[in-house]
């Protein structure tokens, strides 16, 4: 399908407007993140696939990282990550044990290995907890590595744009 690439478009349209909505009704990270939670928990387990109209099941089941990045970002947006230059030795080793296990738990998810088990919405609940907070972390560490590198900096910054616009001119075509 040309506009293969393209499906994240109309899921990040329902993130958009699923947050929203939770933010204006309750206007507080503490009661909107437990609530993204339960609803990306409960489309894990009840309606992962088919994939729905304008991706919906998967708009639900991504709004956790929709959520806690909205919860996060005044937090992080001005820390300096300069400052792990002047950690002790020991908490960089610990820091890097952790970077380390990270790395690991992200490559199990990616390649399907499913380590926590979510056979009830209880568990379904943890499992997307630890994999949201996996991910955004990984992805975090890699954004700020890349950041580094100009080329690949810019890279990334093009490549929806082209995508996008790959797509359309070979639909179209």
């Amino acid at each position: 399908l040309a506009t293969a690439p393209m499906w994240f478009l109309p899921c990040l349209f329902i993130v958009c407007l699923l947050y929203k909505a939770l933010w204006d009704t309750f206007k507080s990270h503490k009661a909107v993140l437990p609530i993204c939670f339960v609803l990306s928990a409960a489309a894990k387990i009840f309606f992962e696939e088919p994939i729905m109209v304008w991706s919906f099941n998967h708009g639900i089941k991504y709004l956790i990282y929709y959520a806690i990045g909205a919860a996060v970002f005044p937090v992080i947006k001005n820390f300096d990550f300069s400052a792990v230059k002047n950690l002790a030795v020991w908490q960089k080793a610990l820091l890097a044990i952790a970077v380390t296990a990270d790395i690991w738990y992200v490559c199990c998810i990616y390649f399907g290995r499913n380590i926590i088990p979510t056979p009830n919405l209880v568990s379904a609940c943890a499992a997307v907890f630890i994999n949201a907070m996996a991910i955004i972390i990984f992805m975090t560490l890699l954004s700020m590595i890349i950041s580094r590198f100009k080329p690949l900096s810019v890279i990334g910054r093009e490549t929806l744009g082209f995508c996008c616009g790959e797509s359309i001119s070979r639909a179209l075509l």
